[in-house]
């Protein structure tokens, strides 16, 4: 009789244990890691923006690298009025910030260039580059503006965690 109660004692327990396990697991997920923000700042200007392409947390695949690729020469070539934008002075400077987990990669910035992409910033494991010179930025523009990209990766390039785009435009133009 004992042994009867001890199983149904450990039947009732795993009955509980499973229901918890699926209460629990969509709360976790609900709460999984958030994506991680790059804000760019310019005097009072600011703006804090997600990345084009994150695989929460991991390394994206060859296919989201292509479509993220795909996606970002679409945002530079017709940025729209949801394109995170800062204004800066004509002879003015911006910054670039970051959190915690894209500087623990490391990270760069870049735009494009007549012969390709251009470094604006080295690779760095610092949360913080600033004091960028617009005019830096936007040696290829014809327009006033362009876009910068934000990649996070590893040291050999060969490996990419997250891209973040936007689109830095001088004052006035």
């Amino acid at each position: 009789m004992s042994l009867n109660r001890g199983v149904a004692a450990l039947g009732a327990v795993a009955v509980v244990g499973a229901a918890t396990l699926a209460v629990t697991l969509p709360i976790a997920n609900h709460y999984a890691p958030s994506k991680p923000m790059v804000q760019v700042t310019s005097g009072s200007n600011w703006v804090q923006f997600a990345p084009l392409c994150w695989n929460k947390g991991d390394a994206l695949t060859t296919k989201q690298i292509a479509t993220c690729v795909s996606d970002l020469t679409k945002a530079g070539q017709k940025p729209t009025k949801d394109t995170p934008t800062v204004e800066v002075a004509a002879n003015g400077t911006f910054m670039i910030n970051t959190n915690e987990d894209i500087a623990k990669h490391g990270w760069s910035a870049q735009v494009p260039g007549q012969q390709g992409a251009v470094g604006l910033v080295s690779r760095t494991t610092d949360q913080q580059a600033g004091n960028i010179p617009i005019a830096q930025a936007l040696q290829a523009s014809q327009t006033g503006s362009t876009q910068v990209t934000v990649i996070e990766g590893s040291t050999d390039g060969k490996t990419v965690y997250g891209v973040w785009a936007f689109q830095v435009k001088q004052k006035g133009v």
